[in-house]
């Protein structure tokens, strides 16, 4: 499904109901929008297994502008407070009211960049594998240890947004592994990135031109609704460092680290990622 909104034709869908049956009543069950990371992936990458939670919300997975199935815009359009302005759009669009936001790596990013715009618009804010500003660009050095040359060019040209097509066709493929603490065996990681539809240019311009100045630190502050952080112990690319450098910042924020997982906890630790999120929503 589309929304026409802001120019382009972004692509959501939804997976369970909005009701849920009791006995004498149908009751309407909270709205979890799922802001996925990359720049430039898509929605793929956190299903099947977030669709588990639709006994408990209703979810609205959808493709940032210029990836996945959404349609593409200007390049000079993909820019964090863009991004955060489709996401009112599409709450808008859906009417969806005060809805649970959560975003990953990423879209971590987006979706603080989103609570600081619009600090009325959410009900719940859930940041999974985030950082607060581009600080985080400097784990590049605590990977070098145990990446290989190849990984490290590509890194390199990657967290500079200077990857060339090649590069970024093989990205998930040589540099994913990095990723976990433990791999996932790999018909299922290739899978997993058979299902993605990955966009370069989204990718390059926003890790050349978006994240070099990005960082909200100074209006963490003005987050009021209730938060929860989430992190892998064993993440290089965003550390849990940077998660509780999150929750200094934003009161009434919560922490929990996933202690055997690398950036994916959803995929390594599945079933206590899904009581986390259930149990604070």
């Amino acid at each position: 499904m589309f929304a026409k909104i802001n120019g382009i034709d972004l692509f959501f869908d939804v997976v369970g109901s909005g009701l849920s049956v009791q006995e004498k009543s149908l009751e309407s069950k909270p709205v979890l929008l799922v802001h996925h990371g990359g720049p430039g992936a898509d929605h793929s990458h956190y299903r099947p297994w977030l669709d588990a939670l639709q006994d408990t919300v209703q979810i609205v997975y959808f493709d940032h502008r210029g990836t996945g199935r959404s349609g593409h815009a200007d390049v000079s359009t993909y820019t964090l407070e863009q991004m955060a302005n489709d996401v009112e759009a599409l709450r808008l669009y859906l009417g969806i009211e005060a809805p649970i936001l959560l975003g990953a790596s990423f879209g971590g990013m987006v979706a603080l960049q989103y609570a600081v715009r619009y600090p009325d618009s959410l009900s719940k804010l859930i940041l999974a594998d985030a950082a607060p500003s581009n600080t985080f660009a400097t784990s590049i050095e605590r990977v070098a240890e145990v990446a290989s040359a190849e990984q490290m060019e590509m890194l390199t040209a990657r967290f500079s947004g200077t990857s060339t097509p090649e590069q970024d066709a093989r990205y998930l493929e040589v540099v994913g592994p990095l990723y976990y603490r433990t791999l996932p065996p790999l018909a299922e990681r290739e899978a997993e990135h058979a299902r993605i539809r990955g966009a370069y240019e989204v990718a390059e311009h926003v890790m050349k031109n978006e994240l070099p100045s990005y960082d909200v630190r100074a209006q963490l502050g003005a987050i009021h609704i209730p938060t929860l952080v989430v992190a892998g112990r064993y993440d290089w690319v965003t550390p849990p460092s940077q998660s509780e450098e999150i929750v200094k910042g934003i009161p009434h924020a919560e922490l929990h680290i996933f202690e055997n997982s690398g950036h994916n906890p959803l995929v390594e630790e599945t079933e206590e990622f899904l009581q986390t999120i259930a149990r604070f929503i």
